[in-house]
């Protein structure tokens, strides 16, 4: 069935240059269910109830039915919104990362799957930061980028507490500080789309001219074929928020795609967690395990640090941390924040060069992702993760 809708709406892209209104390209989001790395099949389908029914209460999505199939991995997910009727084919081969195939409008299933993460705590994204998606175009041969930087969302006015008093306020109730958050970035906003063989090469002479800071990676296009016949091929446009959209006469060729972007998510999420989980049971003479994230937040860094902090962690999208910035000098931040994701606490200190994240025992690696991701989108695609050596953390 998912063979049929990829290869009907090509079909009519390719005779018509325009999608028919009673077709819609096939898509697939990568969810990450932090909670459901070992769940078994029963698991997994109490899981999908909780988190749908969830977000129906939450959301007013009414009609929401999850189905068993007669394989193991596979549920389907049928409901209706404001925008219309979707069907989510979910397959759960690997039980944390779930392949959620979308029939649908774009506007229909992209505000379903908003629906869902933002009202569950146990689902999110995959967040995939500029270093993982040049991995992913190594996948196939690059038939086009899509470049898409925003500062406005973090430049608004400071969030509000919920005693709607401005967070960690002046002893007199003004704001400290009053310029933007970044006031050396060269676009304040930036969107294009390149199609074609050689879009990657526009990408590097915005490099050379040292546009980088707000020319962010956030989407690419790959062509691949079936190695016995290349009349049978997937275009797959794959964003950094885990969505991708297909295209082509071969859905076997698409899964493919998706599976190798799906494998290197994975391992990116595991190595963030084994390498920077922190552990130490207090007994004496035992080392403590892990080490702090550590983000330079490139040459300019922050301008505005209150602003800054009180907008990631308002606990509003995209950054999905709650917590209460606490000023130790006009320099220097700390925070206690909860993830949204998972209702886990950890800790931040920002200063206006550096954001450093400790993550705890047991916590989500999708956590250190979404912000740093997101922080490459909305501050600057300057900013690089790294070790306390000093070596960059995805040099995938």
């Amino acid at each position: 069935m998912l063979e049929s809708i990829m290869t009907r709406s090509y079909e009519s892209l390719k005779d018509e240059l325009r999608l028919d209104r009673n077709h819609s390209l096939l898509k697939t989001y990568i969810i990450e269910a932090h909670t459901a790395a070992r769940a078994n099949h029963d698991e997994l389908f109490q899981i999908m109830q909780g988190a749908f029914l969830h977000s129906n209460s939450q959301k007013t999505i009414p009609n929401i039915t999850i189905k068993e199939t007669q394989e193991e991995d596979l549920f389907v997910v049928r409901g209706s919104s404001r925008q219309g009727l979707f069907t989510f084919y979910i397959d759960t081969t690997d039980p944390r990362f779930w392949l959620t195939h979308a029939v649908a409008k774009s506007s229909t299933s992209d505000r379903a799957v908003d629906n869902l993460l933002s009202g569950s705590s146990s689902l999110d994204s995959a967040w995939m930061p500029i270093e993982l998606l040049e991995s992913v175009m190594k996948l196939g041969t690059s038939r086009g980028i899509g470049l898409d930087f925003d500062r406005r969302i973090l430049d608004k006015e400071p969030v509000r507490s919920i005693t709607n008093k401005p967070l960690d306020p002046h002893p007199d109730g003004r704001i400290r500080e009053n310029n933007p958050i970044s006031t050396n970035t060269h676009l304040e906003y930036a969107k294009m789309q390149l199609w074609g063989s050689g879009a990657d090469r526009i990408l590097d002479a915005l490099k050379e001219a040292k546009l980088t800071n707000s020319t962010t990676l956030s989407k690419v296009r790959l062509r691949n074929e079936d190695e016995g016949d290349s009349e049978m091929f997937a275009l797959s446009d794959i964003k950094f928020d885990g969505k991708v959209t297909g295209r082509g006469t071969s859905f076997d060729t698409y899964n493919s795609v998706l599976l190798a972007v799906r494998s290197q998510y994975s391992k990116v999420i595991h190595d963030t967690e084994s390498t920077f989980r922190l552990d130490w049971d207090g007994a004496e003479g035992k080392p403590l395990k892990g080490e702090p994230f550590h983000i330079m937040l490139g040459e300019y860094g922050i301008s505005n640090l209150e602003h800054f902090c009180a907008r990631v962690f308002s606990g509003l999208e995209p950054f999905r941390l709650m917590g209460l910035p606490i000023r130790r000098n006009s320099n220097f931040y700390t925070a206690s924040a909860i993830d949204l994701h998972v209702n886990q606490k950890l800790d931040f200190e920002i200063s206006r060069k550096k954001l450093t994240a400790y993550l705890p025992k047991n916590a989500c690696g999708n956590t250190l992702l979404r912000l740093y991701t997101n922080l490459q989108h909305f501050f600057s695609s300057d900013v690089k993760a790294i070790y306390g050596s000093g070596e960059a953390v995805f040099n995938i």
